[in-house]
């Protein structure tokens, strides 16, 4: 039978204010339809910016007619849904300096007063599409694609190093 393995084994990082390691087994869907349709599926449409989280799932809301959720699939009938789990890798950044080695690697405000828990972006890291979420004011995670996961990887560590 296949093994499976995660992009990164498993990595994990720690420097004076900052751990990293890569955060796997998680499910990751895309869901796609008209808002109405989505709205009647999820119950709620979340504003975009900000993930809400109902019972298990993590909902992010990436433009106008998707969603992209965290947590177990559920059935739908009016929207089109995209397994994306085994297509990308997530990676938690914890710690004091969490912030700052976020704000060193992507062009975005990661001050607590303008990215607070639950809120998100979609930026890049080292020319990687990623999306940011903050979990809690110093624990984030990072969903970047699985075939730049060591380059993504390698860039945070990098970085982190570079703010000791």
């Amino acid at each position: 039978m296949l093994e499976i393995k995660t992009p990164l084994n498993s990595a994990s990082f720690a420097s004076d204010g900052i751990a990293l390691r890569e955060a796997p087994d998680f499910t990751l869907t895309l869901y796609a339809g008209s808002a109405n349709n989505l709205r009647r599926e999820t119950g709620y449409l979340p504003e975009i910016g900000l993930a809400e989280k109902q019972r298990k799932n993590t909902f992010f809301r990436l433009g106008p007619e998707q969603l992209l959720v965290i947590g177990p699939e559920f059935e739908t009938r009016l929207c089109a849904a995209t397994p994306l789990s085994s297509g990308r890798i997530r990676i938690e950044i914890a710690g004091p300096k969490a912030r700052a080695l976020l704000s060193a690697c992507a062009a975005i405000d990661f001050s607590a007063e303008a990215f607070g828990q639950n809120a998100y972006v979609q930026t890049g890291i080292h020319h990687t599409p990623v999306l940011i979420h903050a979990l809690a004011d110093d624990t984030f995670h990072i969903y970047g694609l699985r075939t730049f996961a060591q380059t993504l990887w390698d860039w945070l560590v990098d970085a982190a190093v570079g703010l000791g």
